[in-house]
C-alpha cells in the first residue's frame, strides 16, 4: 500500500483513478484548490497550485503524485495563453520541484501526437499541432527534466463515468472525450444523437478505458515503473465503428443516431489531429496490463453505468 497524492482527484479521469487506487488498498489523499462542495470518498487537502510553498507542504509524506489536474476551459485558455500556460506547465514545473525524491506519474494525452501516423509507439517524440497538445507536450518535458521518479502516461478518448458527479465538464467535443457516454444518455432519452464526423473532429483513436488507467497506475506503482506508457485499447477505431459498436453492445436504437459535420459554434479553437491512435505493445508488457479491445471496454463502460462498479479489464 502507498499514500497517494491525487492532482485533479475531483475531475472525470482523477476521480475514477482514485477510486481504483482505493480498491487496490492504496491510501488516497486528493489535492483540492478549495474545501469540496460536496463530501468526497478520500481525504483531501487544499492546495494552492500557484504557490510553491504551499505545495511543497502538501506533498510532504506522501509516497507517490498522480497529477491529473488540467483546465478545462479550452476558450479561456485560447483567450488568455498566461493562464492556460500556468495551468499546464507552471503547475507541473512547480509540482515536480516540490516533489523532491516523490515520484510523479503524469496523466497526458494523445493529442500530443501530430494526427498523421497510426498507432504511433511509445518511442515517437511529440509534435503537437493545437495549444493544447503543446501544452501536454511541455508538461511531458518538465517530466523527462526530473532528476527523481517519474512516468508519462498518455490517455484518449475516455470511457468511464465520472464518480462525484452525473456529468462530466461537456458532452460530445471534436475528440473522442465524452462522446460515447453522451450517446447512450441522448438515445436512451429516446432523443437523437448527431455523432460529428469530417472536418474539424479527431476521426481515429485508441480509446482508453478509465478504470483500466487507474489500474496502470497500480501497477506502475507496485513496479515502481518508470518511462511512458500509452494507457489504451490494443486497436484503433473510427468514430462511425464506435458509434456501431456502442449501439449493438448498449443495444440502442440505430434510427436515433446520424452523422453530421461538426457545427461551426462547436469547433475546437485550434487544428485537430486526425488519427491519435496510439500503440501500446511495450506499455502492456512493462506494467503486466491485459490487451483489451474497444468492444470490451465498452462492455466494462455498460456494467459501469448500469451497476456503479468500477470493472478494470487486468484484474
Amino acid at each position: 500500500m502507498a499514500k497517494v497524492l491525487v492532482t485533479g482527484a475531483t475531475g472525470f479521469v482523477g476521480s475514477q483513478i482514485a477510486n481504483v487506487l482505493v480498491s487496490r488498498d492504496h491510501e488516497v489523499t486528493a489535492a483540492t484548490r478549495a474545501d469540496p462542495e460536496i463530501a468526497l470518498p478520500w481525504n483531501y487537502t487544499v492546495v494552492d497550485y500557484s504557490d510553491q510553498q504551499s505545495l511543497t507542504q502538501s506533498v510532504t509524506g506522501f509516497d507517490v503524485i498522480v497529477h491529473c489536474a488540467i483546465a478545462n476551459d479550452f476558450a479561456h485558455m485560447m483567450a488568455n495563453r498566461h493562464y492556460a500556460y500556468d495551468s499546464y506547465v507552471g503547475v507541473t514545473q512547480r509540482l515536480s520541484k516540490a516533489a523532491v525524491g516523490i515520484p510523479i506519474h503524469y496523466i497526458s494525452t494523445d493529442w500530443v501526437t501530430d494526427g498523421l501516423g497510426h498507432m504511433v509507439p511509445e518511442t515517437m517524440p511529440p509534435n503537437p499541432i493545437n495549444f493544447y497538445g503543446v501544452l501536454k507536450a511541455l508538461s511531458e518535458q518538465v517530466m523527462r527534466d526530473r532528476e527523481d521518479p517519474y512516468s508519462i502516461m498518455r490517455i484518449g478518448g475516455v470511457l468511464g463515468q465520472h464518480q462525484l458527479r452525473d456529468e462530466g465538464p461537456r458532452n460530445q467535443d471534436c475528440g473522442f472525450g465524452f462522446f460515447v457516454t453522451s450517446l447512450v444518455k441522448t438515445v436512451r432519452a429516446d432523443k437523437v444523437f448527431s455523432a460529428w464526423i469530417g472536418e474539424g473532429a479527431n476521426l481515429v483513436a485508441t480509446p482508453s478505458l478509465a478504470s483500466e488507467i487507474g489500474a496502470a497506475v497500480d501497477h506502475a506503482i507496485k513496479r515502481r515503473a518508470t518511462g511512458l506508457f500509452h494507457l489504451v485499447a490494443s486497436e484503433a477505431i473510427t468514430r462511425e465503428d464506435l458509434v456501431r459498436q456502442t449501439i449493438e453492445v448498449f443495444e440502442l436504437d440505430p434510427n436515433l443516431v446520424e452523422f453530421t459535420a461538426v457545427p461551426e459554434s462547436q469547433r475546437f479553437p485550434g487544428a485537430v489531429p486526425v488519427d491519435t491512435s496510439l500503440d501500446s505493445a511495450v506499455t502492456k508488457d512493462t506494467l503486466d496490463m491485459k490487451d483489451f479491445t474497444v468492444r470490451q471496454a465498452l462492455i466494462s463502460l455498460r456494467t459501469q453505468l448500469e451497476t456503479g462498479v468500477l470493472t478494470p479489464i487486468t484484474y
